[in-house]
């Protein structure tokens, strides 16, 4: 557990991300029923990134080297607002969408952590998926990767590095959620069976699928939770490379 730190009823810690190089893990451990933000390898084994003002943090991405990690930090009002760390434990609160609230989640990165995907405040009561990039003097620009029709949330977990993002998004409120794909030629989030549907495989009407997230770095390969036909949760992975051909996702 992160130094200092003590169970609450079972809870003890949890590894939530694990870099492409295999040597960083971060997740989050348990102090007193709140928790801190870590990162684990070898050489420091666990490094408690600290809470915001004795409030909870949570790193749940990280980028293929270990050097920068993302989640969540809140603030004094329980807001959970976008947070990025790196090694030494100093963090940044790089913003939202919404001029009026900061609230919202890392959930991504490129390899090379220069983009950042996530969800958070954005206009209205939504809450949208987004993709953040370091811009002049450390501030952040975001863009929105939109909500599909009739929904008030989207959320992003993963990019390719083709930038392809995959999520989910409010089908039904309060709770009933659906897969969804933001691509460059998109311009927006929209839902995953549709997008199936449109690349032409057609054999789907057994399937619902709840949430994409996870895709390979070429865009080819994405996993996730889906309905089978007798309504029970499963992992899929759908492999579509033979769908795109030449032109894959991103590569426009």
């Amino acid at each position: 557990n992160v130094p200092g730190g003590n169970s609450c009823d079972a809870f003890y810690s949890s590894g939530l991300g694990i870099s492409l190089d295999g040597t960083t893990v971060v997740g989050m451990g348990w102090e007193n029923c709140s928790v801190e933000a870590f990162y684990w390898n070898s050489i420091d084994n666990i490094f408690g990134l600290g809470q915001l003002n004795g409030n909870s943090t949570k790193a749940q991405a990280v980028n293929s080297n270990g050097s920068i990690i993302g989640g969540w930090a809140q603030n004094n009002s329980g807001t959970r607002q976008s947070c990025i760390w790196d090694i030494n434990g100093n963090s940044t609160l790089i913003g939202s969408l919404s001029p009026w609230s900061d609230a919202g989640e890392v959930t991504a990165f490129t390899e090379d952590g220069s983009k950042i995907i996530g969800f958070g405040a954005s206009t209205g009561n939504n809450t949208e998926a987004y993709m953040a990039i370091e811009g002049a003097l450390g501030l952040y620009q975001f863009f929105g990767l939109g909500l599909p029709s009739n929904s008030s949330k989207s959320m992003a977990f993963d990019i390719s590095e083709n930038n392809i993002i995959v999520g989910q998004y409010l089908y039904n409120w309060p709770t009933d959620y659906r897969a969804s794909i933001w691509t460059e030629e998109l311009g927006t989030m929209i839902d995953f069976h549709d997008y199936l549907e449109s690349l032409g495989i057609d054999n789907l009407s057994s399937w619902t699928f709840l949430k994409a997230h996870c895709i390979s770095n070429d865009g080819t390969i994405i996993s996730g939770t889906a309905l089978n036909s007798f309504g029970s949760w499963v992992a899929f992975i759908i492999d579509l490379e033979d769908e795109l051909g030449n032109n894959l996702l991103g590569d426009i």
